[in-house]
Protein backbone atom coordinates (compact mmCIF):
# COMPACT_ATOMS: atom_id res chain seq x y z
CA UNK A 1 0.00 0.00 0.00
CA UNK A 2 1.57 3.70 -1.18
CA UNK A 3 0.50 6.40 0.51
CA UNK A 4 1.66 9.92 -0.56
CA UNK A 5 2.94 12.56 2.26
CA UNK A 6 0.14 14.19 3.74
CA UNK A 7 0.52 17.82 3.16
CA UNK A 8 -1.68 21.10 4.70
CA UNK A 9 -0.85 23.94 2.03
CA UNK A 10 -1.70 21.85 -0.71
CA UNK A 11 -4.51 18.97 -1.76
CA UNK A 12 -2.98 16.00 -2.47
CA UNK A 13 -3.61 12.21 -4.01
CA UNK A 14 -3.28 9.06 -1.61
CA UNK A 15 -3.88 5.22 -2.20
CA UNK A 16 -6.08 4.43 0.41
CA UNK A 17 -6.57 0.64 0.40
CA UNK A 18 -5.85 -1.68 -2.88
CA UNK A 19 -7.18 -0.22 -5.54
CA UNK A 20 -9.33 3.32 -4.15
CA UNK A 21 -7.86 6.51 -4.91
CA UNK A 22 -8.98 9.36 -2.76
CA UNK A 23 -8.81 12.80 -3.28
CA UNK A 24 -8.78 15.55 -0.55
CA UNK A 25 -10.47 18.86 -2.18
CA UNK A 26 -10.34 21.94 -1.32
CA UNK A 27 -12.97 22.06 1.65
CA UNK A 28 -10.68 18.69 3.17
CA UNK A 29 -12.88 16.41 1.56
CA UNK A 30 -12.36 13.27 0.66
CA UNK A 31 -13.96 12.08 -2.66
CA UNK A 32 -13.28 8.15 -3.18
CA UNK A 33 -13.33 7.02 -6.77
CA UNK A 34 -13.68 3.00 -7.27
CA UNK A 35 -11.75 3.33 -10.28
CA UNK A 36 -9.45 4.95 -12.25
CA UNK A 37 -10.97 4.85 -15.38
CA UNK A 38 -14.55 6.60 -14.10
CA UNK A 39 -11.72 9.18 -12.74
CA UNK A 40 -10.09 9.35 -16.29
CA UNK A 41 -13.49 9.82 -18.18
CA UNK A 42 -15.21 12.53 -16.16
CA UNK A 43 -11.68 14.13 -16.40
CA UNK A 44 -11.38 13.70 -20.02
CA UNK A 45 -14.90 14.90 -20.27
CA UNK A 46 -14.52 17.74 -18.08
CA UNK A 47 -11.68 18.48 -20.60
CA UNK A 48 -13.57 18.74 -23.31
CA UNK A 49 -16.51 20.58 -22.46
CA UNK A 50 -14.04 23.01 -21.24
CA UNK A 51 -12.43 23.31 -24.42
CA UNK A 52 -16.23 23.28 -26.45
CA UNK A 53 -16.83 26.04 -24.49
CA UNK A 54 -13.39 28.21 -25.41
CA UNK A 55 -13.98 27.63 -29.41
CA UNK A 56 -17.53 29.17 -28.72
CA UNK A 57 -16.29 32.04 -27.24
CA UNK A 58 -13.77 32.35 -29.05
CA UNK A 59 -15.95 32.12 -32.44
CA UNK A 60 -18.60 34.32 -31.09
CA UNK A 61 -15.64 37.07 -30.82
CA UNK A 62 -14.14 36.44 -33.80
CA UNK A 63 -17.83 37.03 -35.75
CA UNK A 64 -18.30 39.98 -34.08
CA UNK A 65 -14.83 41.34 -35.15
CA UNK A 66 -15.61 40.27 -38.62
CA UNK A 67 -19.20 41.99 -38.27
CA UNK A 68 -17.23 45.18 -37.08
CA UNK A 69 -14.48 45.06 -39.36
CA UNK A 70 -17.04 44.50 -42.58
CA UNK A 71 -19.06 47.88 -41.04
CA UNK A 72 -15.63 49.63 -41.30
CA UNK A 73 -14.59 48.62 -44.75
CA UNK A 74 -18.26 49.66 -45.88
CA UNK A 75 -18.35 53.20 -43.81
CA UNK A 76 -14.29 53.30 -45.28
CA UNK A 77 -15.99 52.90 -48.94
CA UNK A 78 -18.50 55.22 -47.94
CA UNK A 79 -15.97 58.34 -47.15
CA UNK A 80 -14.17 57.32 -50.46
CA UNK A 81 -17.22 57.49 -52.52
CA UNK A 82 -18.74 60.47 -51.02
CA UNK A 83 -15.90 62.68 -50.82
CA UNK A 84 -15.86 63.24 -46.82
CA UNK A 85 -12.61 63.26 -45.63
CA UNK A 86 -13.36 62.08 -42.12
CA UNK A 87 -16.74 60.78 -39.91
CA UNK A 88 -17.02 64.25 -38.43
CA UNK A 89 -18.10 65.91 -42.27
CA UNK A 90 -19.49 62.86 -43.66
CA UNK A 91 -23.46 63.15 -43.53
CA UNK A 92 -25.24 61.08 -40.73
CA UNK A 93 -27.85 59.55 -43.25
CA UNK A 94 -26.56 57.20 -45.79
CA UNK A 95 -29.37 58.30 -48.95
CA UNK A 96 -29.97 55.61 -51.61
CA UNK A 97 -31.19 56.57 -55.07
CA UNK A 98 -34.60 55.39 -54.10
CA UNK A 99 -34.94 57.56 -50.48
CA UNK A 100 -33.27 60.67 -52.37
CA UNK A 101 -35.70 60.57 -54.91
CA UNK A 102 -38.82 60.45 -52.17
CA UNK A 103 -36.92 63.08 -50.85
CA UNK A 104 -36.65 65.29 -53.95
CA UNK A 105 -40.68 64.57 -54.57
CA UNK A 106 -41.43 65.72 -50.83
CA UNK A 107 -39.58 69.09 -51.37
CA UNK A 108 -41.26 69.91 -54.96
CA UNK A 109 -44.26 69.35 -53.28
CA UNK A 110 -43.34 71.37 -50.47
CA UNK A 111 -42.51 74.00 -52.83
CA UNK A 112 -45.98 73.75 -54.83
CA UNK A 113 -47.67 73.90 -52.24
CA UNK A 114 -45.75 77.20 -50.61
CA UNK A 115 -46.67 78.78 -54.23
CA UNK A 116 -50.19 77.29 -53.70
CA UNK A 117 -50.73 79.25 -50.95
CA UNK A 118 -48.56 82.71 -51.91
CA UNK A 119 -50.95 82.65 -54.91
CA UNK A 120 -53.88 81.42 -53.29
CA UNK A 121 -53.87 81.74 -49.61
CA UNK A 122 -57.50 79.94 -49.44
CA UNK A 123 -57.22 77.17 -50.97
CA UNK A 124 -56.12 74.76 -48.33
CA UNK A 125 -59.84 75.76 -46.31
CA UNK A 126 -61.81 74.17 -49.62
CA UNK A 127 -63.97 72.32 -49.90
CA UNK A 128 -66.62 74.44 -48.33
CA UNK A 129 -69.53 71.91 -48.20
CA UNK A 130 -73.14 72.27 -46.44
CA UNK A 131 -76.31 70.80 -47.21
CA UNK A 132 -77.38 73.32 -49.92
CA UNK A 133 -73.84 73.18 -52.11
CA UNK A 134 -70.06 72.82 -52.24
CA UNK A 135 -67.57 75.17 -53.07
CA UNK A 136 -64.16 73.70 -54.71
CA UNK A 137 -61.82 75.42 -56.80
CA UNK A 138 -61.41 74.48 -60.85
CA UNK A 139 -58.10 74.37 -61.32
CA UNK A 140 -58.08 74.26 -65.34
CA UNK A 141 -60.97 76.79 -65.48
CA UNK A 142 -59.08 78.89 -62.71
CA UNK A 143 -62.74 79.88 -61.28
CA UNK A 144 -65.08 78.52 -58.30
CA UNK A 145 -67.17 75.76 -58.92
CA UNK A 146 -70.51 76.35 -57.02
CA UNK A 147 -71.90 72.87 -57.06
CA UNK A 148 -75.98 73.39 -55.79
CA UNK A 149 -77.14 70.12 -54.17
CA UNK A 150 -80.70 70.95 -55.87
CA UNK A 151 -82.30 69.22 -58.99
CA UNK A 152 -82.22 71.54 -61.60
CA UNK A 153 -85.81 72.02 -61.57
CA UNK A 154 -86.18 74.15 -58.41
CA UNK A 155 -87.11 77.73 -58.64
CA UNK A 156 -85.05 80.17 -59.66
CA UNK A 157 -85.22 82.07 -56.74
CA UNK A 158 -84.14 79.37 -54.70
CA UNK A 159 -81.22 79.15 -57.13
CA UNK A 160 -80.29 82.53 -56.83
CA UNK A 161 -80.04 82.72 -53.00
CA UNK A 162 -78.33 79.43 -53.34
CA UNK A 163 -75.62 81.12 -55.21
CA UNK A 164 -75.11 84.18 -53.22
CA UNK A 165 -75.50 82.20 -50.15
CA UNK A 166 -72.19 80.41 -51.85
CA UNK A 167 -70.41 83.76 -53.14
CA UNK A 168 -70.61 85.46 -49.39
CA UNK A 169 -69.06 82.39 -48.29
CA UNK A 170 -66.49 83.22 -51.06
CA UNK A 171 -65.99 86.34 -50.17
CA UNK A 172 -65.48 85.31 -46.77
CA UNK A 173 -63.05 82.88 -47.47
CA UNK A 174 -60.78 85.06 -50.12
CA UNK A 175 -61.68 88.06 -48.65
CA UNK A 176 -62.11 89.77 -51.98
CA UNK A 177 -65.30 90.50 -53.94
CA UNK A 178 -66.42 87.99 -56.33
CA UNK A 179 -67.57 88.90 -59.87
CA UNK A 180 -69.94 86.52 -61.86
CA UNK A 181 -66.84 85.71 -64.05
CA UNK A 182 -64.85 84.54 -60.98
CA UNK A 183 -67.39 81.32 -60.77
CA UNK A 184 -69.80 78.88 -62.63
CA UNK A 185 -72.38 76.83 -60.85
CA UNK A 186 -73.02 72.87 -61.95
CA UNK A 187 -76.04 71.20 -60.45
CA UNK A 188 -76.31 67.50 -58.51
CA UNK A 189 -79.53 65.55 -57.07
Amino acid sequence: MAVLEDREDYTHWDLVGTDKLSYNGIMGMKVRIKNKKTFMYILIGVIIVVTIGIWIFIIQRNAKQDKLEIERERLQKLEEESGYADAKTRPLVDFNDEILGDVEDMIRVGEQQREIEEKYPWYFDLPIENDNYIILWDWEKEKFKIVLKVDEGVSQTTKNTLIKNAVNDIEKLTEENIQTEDYYVMFIN
